[in-house]
């Protein structure tokens, strides 16, 4: 491949006297018709035998028409490449995929002092050749043009070719410039790829969507193959377009690279350094989704446990730890499943506090009373409700039952059992039952202590007995007892029992005026 470069320079240095024969260059590049070494200049950004081509620089200007030196011999074409003639330059052209041999033309360099041209390439430093020139040395890397070149005229020049063992992606000449620059012209018909081995047809992928792995933000490219890979040359990673070395991914790199970018994949053939054609795959960070659930509202003490949601509002399956408790406020832990990528969830449920009752019985005005009472002041009786139910029905919804007036009402039969319920005013409800065999409130006239646990004792359990006294029928005092339930059943104090006969009592109440009285006492079966 040729590279053409041509240098001139746009003012003498020295008065001259041009010769009707040479074209006046005191104030620009003479112009030629012929010697027309280079036909086309390659004017980047532009894709020529399939060589995608861009160039940077600085101290580098177009130059529009062309030029010619050593007498003609040598000329660039329209749209060469004016660089140097501000001071020094930096040219640096980029080849997709690489290039090697690439040929150029010299004009017009310096005047009377070389100017100076230094190639360098990515790949390793270049042998430069020439297949003619004048007033110009070749050392290494380097050409110096123009020195000993005759004042007025169109400077040194020549055609070189530049060369690397491995072939190149990166080409950059710089030089400190002067002697009013030079041209450079680029070759169109020394573009072409090198026989490279990783192909011209770009990579068709497993895949070209990847997205990351859950709770992360990088993906795994190395995880995507492809089905045409020319012979052993391997599949390589790059974050731009144009695969380079610049943009190049190590293959660890390609392993973690961040997710939510393209990256380019590309078959790269390392020996000759260059590339196939590349294909882009798009990377996505996979969103990570917090689990919504409906609030609980607070739940009563002791009421039945219960399973929450294993399925979240918006779509996400897990498990919750602990266990609902309706004993105590607890939070709970939502574990989404490891096929959903989403992040726990924790709820805190309240249990409200626990309260309870009891129910007492007691007979006023010869009626049996049942009254709820709350235990240790766990609720406030005037904001709570109750319900009294038995059969299935809702007969009371007071705190005070009477049930002489409800069994007499009713002609119900005894033993009977009700539900005795409070709602606390959080709205928790405790049920208890509670059952009546007898609603007897009077004083008894005798009692049959024969052992068949019918009538067997003096039973004032109702009448909240403050003491009780019993006289024989000599007035005798043969038993008493304080804060009296139902505890004789015929004897003295001293446990002796006391023959059958008529007996008297003195009762105290705590709630009302003393009675007297008299009970007979009957042992016979």
């Amino acid at each position: 491949m040729l590279f053409l470069l041509s240098t001139s320079q746009f003012y003498a240095q020295n008065a001259y006297t041009i010769p009707p024969s040479e074209p006046n260059t005191s104030n620009s590049h003479a112009l030629v018709a012929g010697g027309n070494a280079c036909s086309t200049s390659v004017v980047p950004p532009t894709t020529i035998n399939g060589v995608h081509i861009t160039a940077t620089s600085t101290g580098v200007v177009t130059y529009p028409t062309p030029f010619s030196s050593c007498s003609g011999t040598y000329v660039t074409p329209s749209n060469s490449i004016h660089m140097g003639s501000s001071g020094s330059f930096t040219y640096t052209l980029s080849f997709t995929p690489a290039v090697n041999n690439l040929v150029f033309v010299l004009t017009a360099a310096g005047h009377t002092n070389n100017e100076i041209f230094i190639f360098n390439t990515n790949s390793n430093v270049p042998t430069i050749t020439s297949s003619g020139s004048c007033y110009t040395t070749i050392t290494g890397n380097t050409i110096y043009s123009g020195g000993g070149s005759p004042i007025g005229s169109d400077g040194g020049g020549g055609i070189f070719t530049v060369t690397t063992t491995t072939p190149f992606t990166t080409l950059t000449i710089t030089g400190p410039g002067g002697s009013a620059g030079s041209l450079m012209a680029l070759c169109a018909s020394s573009v072409g790829p090198v026989g490279c081995l990783a192909g011209t047809a770009a990579p068709q992928l497993s895949t070209t969507t990847i997205t990351s792995v859950c709770y992360t933000s990088i993906v795994n490219l190395t995880s995507i193959t492809a089905s045409n890979t020319p012979g052993s040359v391997p599949l390589a990673w790059f974050t731009g377009a144009v695969p380079s070395a610049a943009n190049q991914l190590t293959q660890a790199q390609a392993a973690v690279a961040p997710s939510g970018n393209t990256y380019y994949a590309a078959f790269f053939d390392s020996a000759n350094n260059c590339y196939s054609p590349p294909t882009a795959v798009t990377t996505i960070t996979q969103p990570v989704t917090t689990p919504t659930f409906d609030p609980i509202n607070p739940l009563c003490y002791g009421e039945p446990t219960f399973d929450l949601p294993i399925l979240s509002n918006n779509g996400v399956y897990g498990t919750w730890f602990p266990s609902v408790s309706t004993t105590q406020t607890t939070s709970y832990t939502f574990i989404p499943f490891n096929s959903a990528c989403a992040t726990e969830y924790t709820m805190q449920i309240e249990v409200l506090d626990d309260f309870d009752f009891d129910v007492i019985h007691y007979c006023l005005d010869n009626d049996f009373i049942m009254e709820i009472v709350p235990l240790a002041d766990s609720f406030a009786m005037g904001d709570a409700t109750f319900n009294w139910e038995t059969n299935g029905l809702n007969v009371g919804s007071n705190a005070t039952f009477n049930a002489t007036d409800y069994i007499n009402s009713a002609s119900a039969l005894l033993p009977i059992d009700f539900n005795v319920s409070v709602t606390n005013p959080d709205g928790c409800t405790k049920t208890k039952p509670v059952n009546i065999s007898s609603i007897y409130c009077g004083i008894q006239k005798g009692i049959s202590v024969n052992g068949d646990e019918l009538n067997d004792s003096f039973d004032l359990t109702l009448l909240n007995v403050k003491q009780l006294t019993i006289f024989n029928r000599y007035g005798m005092k043969v038993y008493d007892k304080d804060n009296y339930v139902d505890e004789w059943h015929g004897q003295t104090n001293n446990g002796e029992p006391l023959p059958d006969g008529t007996y008297f009592y003195s009762i105290e109440f705590d709630n009302k005026s003393p009675e007297t009285g008299w009970i007979y006492l009957n042992r016979q079966k």
